[in-house]
């Protein structure tokens, strides 16, 4: 007994390719990650991010300070992060 198998069947005895299921990257703690950089500074989050902040501050300014304590956590939580 013989058996034809036409395009349609032919097509269909192709295995098909499994579906890979890609993985979102971890989330990096961008926030945690503070490096010394070489000119004598502190580096805070991704060193490839589009968009840097420089802040140029002074340990003994009162508006510095406040700042510091005020501004910093929200650049923290929300931009660095």
């Amino acid at each position: 007994m013989a058996m034809v198998i036409g395009a349609a069947s032919a097509a269909q005895a192709v295995p098909e390719k499994k579906a890979v299921a890609h993985r979102a990257p971890a989330k990096i703690a961008w926030a945690s990650m503070i490096v010394a950089t070489p000119e004598g500074g502190v580096r805070i989050g991704n060193p490839s991010a589009k968009v840097k902040l420089i802040e140029f501050g002074s340990r003994t300014c009162p508006h510095c300070a406040r700042f510091d304590a005020e501004g910093l956590p929200a650049l923290r939580s929300g931009y660095i992060a």
